[in-house]
């Protein structure tokens, strides 16, 4: 796995949803459209918010939204959408959520590496620059860019 988007068709802008079960819906229809999970995985990520709360709001206005690693999953992947009005997912510290990441991991390994990107990126600031994309392709660009750790070099 080296990127954490791989092509536009698990990017959308500008989702119209009534709910933060359709942004879901919505998010992981991408990722089962492109082969990478089951209709099954997206109720389960559903599920998961229902039955431990809303803690996939990571960031401010950012959800994360993912399943149990292999459940579904047929290979790993993340789908990235971008809502037109932001829902409320019940999180009083970091809604509403405009951006939804759909994360499916064949294992716990590859789940923890997506993770560390997403991590990453967002600690350096891409959701600004998520928001104000203008299509996919330059949504993935970002999203890898600043998902990568930065070399340290030492001298000597």
């Amino acid at each position: 796995m080296s990127n954490l988007l791989e092509d536009e068709e698990t990017v959308q802008l500008n989702i119209e949803v009534d709910s933060w079960e359709s942004s879901i819906r919505e998010a992981g229809k991408l990722l089962e459209k492109a082969h990478y999970i089951s209709w099954k995985y997206i109720d389960d990520m559903i599920a998961m918010v229902h039955l431990y709360g809303p803690y996939i709001v990571v960031f401010e206005n950012v959800a994360l939204a993912h399943a149990q690693s292999g459940s579904g999953v047929y290979k790993s992947g993340a789908s990235l959408i971008t809502l037109k009005q932001p829902v409320a997912f019940g999180n009083k510290d970091n809604d509403p959520v405009s951006i939804v990441i759909a994360l499916a991991s064949v294992n716990h390994s590859d789940h923890l590496e997506f993770l560390k990107k997403i991590m990453i990126a967002f600690s350096k600031g891409v959701k600004e620059k998520i928001l104000a994309s203008e299509n996919g392709a330059e949504v993935i660009e970002i999203i890898n860019e600043y998902g990568e750790e930065e070399e340290e070099y030492e001298e000597g």
